[in-house]
């Protein structure tokens, strides 16, 4: 059989550097473990200097994804918080 999503994971594409990757989580996990999982292993310390956003605003990561808003086939951007999106 086989292997399918569960019923209570979203499956998002996250825009990294503005490259599109499609990514699965539970519903019920949290922001900021989402944001955790996206940074390399020596940065995760730094994970509040990161957010997820949808195409209104910052997503709260001590919220799930669920409490969030983040439906199945959502969109979010991963962003530097003081970065802007601008060149460095």
């Amino acid at each position: 059989m086989a292997e399918e999503a569960r019923r209570d994971d979203l499956t998002v594409t996250i825009l990294i550097n503005g490259n599109p990757e499609q990514k699965t989580y539970p519903a019920h996990e949290k922001v900021e473990t989402v944001i955790k999982s996206l940074l390399p292993e020596g940065d995760k310390h730094n994970w509040a200097q990161w957010q997820l956003s949808d195409r209104q605003q910052a997503l709260n990561p001590q919220q799930t994804l669920k409490e969030a808003g983040v439906a199945d086939g959502d969109t979010l951007s991963f962003t530097k918080i003081d970065g802007g999106g601008g060149a460095a």
